[in-house]
């Protein structure tokens, strides 16, 4: 059987905020944006109180991921898939150790499915050990095709007039009331790192003295300063191109600081070791704003450096990505803990027909047909969540730099999510988050705020408590409002947020038979709660007609299909059966929920075959096997459920052996 080739990839998309990391491990265009390959009403300053979803809780970085206790076949063999790769390939495994109250980043290429086990093994037994995974390559997806023709002349409108040729078409400037947030900040002081392709430094409307000296993570070398592939430099231009010298574009925050940091190569690709890497540098060179228009797939690597940047003061925002009409698949680092996800826009204030959807989404900006600056003095107008991104990242700028002249310290998620435009459904939704950004009313809400820091909630119980779920429930302080609620069982365990106008919030993904301590902190733009009284529950045990164990896995019988559940992603259904003689074995994997994989193993653990489409198209293995004992492992990529189950069928047929010729009279 021929056995799948490379179908992962990541894409461009992102936002940032404060010390701000906006987020894409790949670029995040939509396949029908213009870009290349190679090159609103009067809002008042009020913080809206119904659409403020925030950072769900950090892990402390120090703190180690899952897969540090995970079995090495599981780190291995259950990213086999995401990275593309077959069993016999070579594959590089990623560690992250902490050395000296740092996050540093190892890997060890190996080849073969064998020895990377080996190797994992070998790291899980660093006492220091924050992450291991195999590493995850990234790189642009989308055909993007540039228009034919550049606008005319802008027509002098706004406030503060401008004679920038392509200001005419900047209709997400406009959108956004530039000129009026401009009386009030230009983003002066503020640093904003474009993790990204590197940026052009000699763009000539990109100001020189603002594209400051940075770094090259992708293994190009260099300072970050040069782009070969354009999507970096268009994500800079956003934020920082100059405004009224009569060239090309306008940057929504043209006195901000540019940090250009090269973690993509100039055909965008790369991996998790180089974002990483990038994510990291940024945060120790005094980076404000981590901009980020890329994404994916999770990443342990890149979570515990987005982790560590936060805990430097960097607000991380990301891309949601591009995936619409593929289901809004979650994308990463937009989805981790701490991360301020972005959706895009277009002119009419909808959401952009490829933006992604999903509870992750915190708020959306500009995306559609957005015309900024390229390498070799080009201009282009790109679509993708990548282009709503330094949108984001720019009011987040002027924030900052409007807050350090008048000596206040900002909760810049809060205060962007707070005084974001709704659109949509009222409040917050999964579509444009807390609605479209308003630099306006983030700008006159900058010290604005008399509110002071939300009492305890009071009351907390756990009620519907299940093997893998549970209601929390709680009171609200009197006095001062909450505009948020997180819920948290503790480092690295489940976790929510949600908005401060509901007072309940069900806890999923918990381990069957373990005791939780729950408790909930309330939050405003005057600062955290201490935490309220916690309720300590038990979830009830497991039905799981699946073993969990390949060494003793369930049978099955072939030609009688099974229907089962995988009720949490660490749920692996091992099913065995007995292939009597040689013959053609056919194992199928349907009714998926979400997108599950399929491996068939002999009885020595051998990997014999396995399917891994994407979403929830069903898989099928088909291969001619000796008579023996062979086992079917059904795996999740991407979700659960546990009321939802899947088909696993088994069907053999037996090789056809000619009769013997009659023997001779």
């Amino acid at each position: 059987m021929e056995l799948p080739g490379t179908r992962t990839a990541l894409r461009f998309g992102g936002i940032a905020t404060a010390l701000t990391v906006a987020f894409a491990l790949v670029p995040f265009e939509a396949a029908s944006a213009s870009e290349p390959t190679n090159q609103a009403a009067q809002l008042d300053a009020q913080v809206n109180t119904s659409s403020a979803p925030a950072p769900e809780v950090v892990a402390d970085w120090k703190t180690p991921t899952a897969s540090v206790d995970q079995r090495p076949a599981d780190v291995v063999d259950g990213s086999l898939k995401e990275r593309g790769k077959s069993p016999a390939s070579k594959l590089r495994v990623v560690s992250v150790v902490n050395k000296g109250g740092k996050p540093v980043v190892t890997s060890k290429t190996v080849k073969g499915a064998a020895a990377a086990r080996k190797t994992v093994a070998t790291a899980q037994k660093n006492p220091n050990l924050l992450s291991v995974e195999l590493d995850v390559r990234q790189h642009l997806l989308a055909e993007e095709v540039s228009p034919t023709s550049a606008p005319g002349a802008g027509s002098q409108v706004g406030i503060a007039s401008t004679n920038d040729p392509y200001w005419s078409s900047m209709w997400g400037l406009s959108k956004l009331r530039a000129e009026t947030a401009w009386q009030t900040s230009r983003g002066a002081g503020v640093k904003v790192a474009v993790v990204d392709t590197g940026v052009s430094a000699t763009q000539n409307d990109l100001p020189a003295n603002q594209i400051l000296t940075g770094t090259d993570a992708s293994g190009s070398g260099g300072n970050g300063r040069n782009d070969g592939h354009g999507h970096g430099t268009h994500v800079a231009g956003t934020i920082v191109a100059s405004v009224g010298n009569g060239i090309g574009i306008a940057g929504l925050a043209p006195d901000a600081l540019i940090i250009p940091v090269k973690v993509l190569s100039d055909s965008g690709s790369g991996s998790s070791v180089g974002v990483a890497n990038g994510i990291r540098w940024a945060a120790d060179h005094d980076a404000d704003i981590i901009s980020m228009s890329l994404g994916g797939g999770y990443s342990s690597t890149i979570a515990v450096q987005v982790a560590y940047a936060i805990a430097n003061g960097v607000t991380v925002i990301a891309a949601a990505g591009n995936e619409r009409s593929q289901g809004s698949p979650v994308s990463y680092p937009a989805a981790l803990p701490g991360v301020v996800a972005v959706a895009a826009t277009d002119s009419n204030n909808s959401y952009a027909s490829f933006s992604n959807a999903g509870s992750y989404v915190d708020i959306s900006a500009p995306g559609v047909g957005i015309w900024s600056t390229l390498p070799n003095n080009g201009f282009a107008a790109w679509s993708g969540t990548s282009m709503a991104t330094p949108h984001v990242s720019a009011v987040a700028a002027l924030v900052l730099s409007q807050a350090a002249s008048a000596q206040v310290s900002v909760p810049v998620d809060l205060l962007l999510t707070g005084t974001a435009t709704d659109l949509g459904a009222v409040g917050r939704d999964d579509d444009f988050g807390a609605g479209l950004v308003n630099p306006v009313a983030a700008l006159a809400a900058v010290g604005g705020s008399a509110e002071t820091a939300p009492g305890s909630p009071t009351g907390v119980s756990a009620t519907e408590v299940s093997s893998s779920s549970a209601t929390i429930s709680w009171t609200a302080a009197s006095g001062s409002p909450s505009r948020e609620f997180v819920i948290s069982t503790g480092p690295d365990s489940p976790s929510r947020v949600v908005s401060g106008t509901v007072t309940s919030a069900v806890l999923e993904g918990l381990d069957p038979q373990t005791t939780y301590t729950a408790s909930v902190v309330a939050r405003n733009l005057g600062g955290s709660s201490a935490e309220s009284t916690p309720v300590t529950f038990t979830t009830s045990a497991r039905v799981d007609r699946a073993s969990d164990s390949q060494s003793s896995p369930t049978a099955i019988t072939p030609g009688t299909p099974v229907d089962e559940v995988i009720d949490r992603a660490q749920d692996l259904d091992y099913w065995g059966f007995t292939n009597p003689s040689s013959g053609t074995v056919t194992v199928t994997l349907t009714n998926l929920p979400y997108d599950y994989d399929l491996y068939l193993y002999d009885n020595n653990g051998s990997t014999k075959a396995y399917s891994l489409n994407w979403y929830t198209d069903n898989e099928l293995v088909r291969i001619a096997l000796p008579a023996g004992k062979y086992v079917a492992l059904v795996v999740p990529y991407s979700g659960s459920s546990a009321s939802n189950p899947y088909r696993l069928s088994v069907a053999i047929t037996p090789d056809v052996v000619d009769p013997d010729p009659d023997p001779p009279t």
